[in-house]
């Protein structure tokens, strides 16, 4: 008689056969893909934005958080146009008074205050912007681009470099002179960063998108200098197919109204 007992074989084999059903039933790392090179980013980066037929015409509300040196604002504003312009913008303060009416076409920028009976006047939309202390490197057809997701229509066409970030995005460089300095994108080809130097140097941002396959972010934060940061919340936003009428696009100002023409910042 054996002083230990030992386990008989027939247990044994159902324990390495539950061993491998157990193995079977877990769940599989997926394949690994293949890593992605910067130039096949970029043509996914301008691929993915000229998929589609574009529409010539937008429609968007969306809030805006400012802090910076002329202290803390909270806006509203409703945008809408034709990409290739004209542009209209209402703003509204936190209260929902509509205190500012703005029209960006080929031929200037104008900023109504009905507060004030007032319209500031600029050939350019970004300068006359900035002439009103605002720190914003985009003028209004600028800005409807970045944020319905068509920045291939305002980045350069190609890139002098790039380089693989440790999070797996590629990090593009701009040819010399262009507006835009970089690039931070996916390799799903999404845009996650943009910088730039003018009016000074400024990081955007973008997050929050609706979905995997979406262009446009719902949460864009600029962040401008050491003293300027502003969060953009887009709440809706609509395509026009056919763009819109010109009478939908007007800013008719009353008889009464003082116009004072800027001059961009020295």
């Amino acid at each position: 008689m054996n002083s230990g007992s030992q386990t008989p074989k027939w247990v044994c084999g159902l324990l390495g056969l539950c061993l491998l059903l157990l193995q079977a039933c877990l769940p599989q790392a997926p394949p690994s893909q293949p890593q992605l090179s910067a130039k096949e980013v970029w043509q996914r980066f301008q691929t993915d934005a000229n998929a589609t037929t574009s529409p010539e015409g937008f429609w968007l509300k969306a809030s805006l958080n400012y802090a910076g040196n002329q202290g803390n604002h909270r806006i509203v504003f409703t945008m809408w146009g034709n990409y290739s312009r004209p542009v209209r913008m209402d703003l509204q303060a936190g209260i929902g008074t509509t205190f500012s009416l703005w029209r960006e076409s080929e031929t200037g920028w104008i900023a109504y205050y009905p507060g004030q009976e007032k319209a500031y006047t600029h050939e350019n939309g970004r300068r006359g912007a900035q002439a009103l202390g605002l720190a914003t490197p985009f003028d209004l057809q600028e800005l409807s681009r970045v944020m319905t997701g068509r920045l291939t229509e305002i980045v350069p066409n190609s890139y002098r470099s790039a380089t693989r970030t440790p999070q797996g995005t590629f990090h593009f460089t701009s040819p010399s002179g262009a507006s835009i300095q970089t690039l931070e994108i996916a390799p799903n080809g999404r845009v996650l960063a943009v910088t730039g130097t003018t009016p000074q140097p400024w990081t955007l941002t973008f997050s929050d998108f609706p979905s995997t396959k979406s262009a446009f972010a719902r949460k864009i934060t600029l962040e401008a200098g050491d003293a300027h940061k502003a969060v953009l919340r887009l709440k809706e936003v609509r395509w026009k197919k056919s763009g819109w009428d010109q009478s939908a696009l007007q800013l008719k100002l009353p008889p009464e109204t003082l116009r004072l023409r800027l001059h961009s910042p020295s």
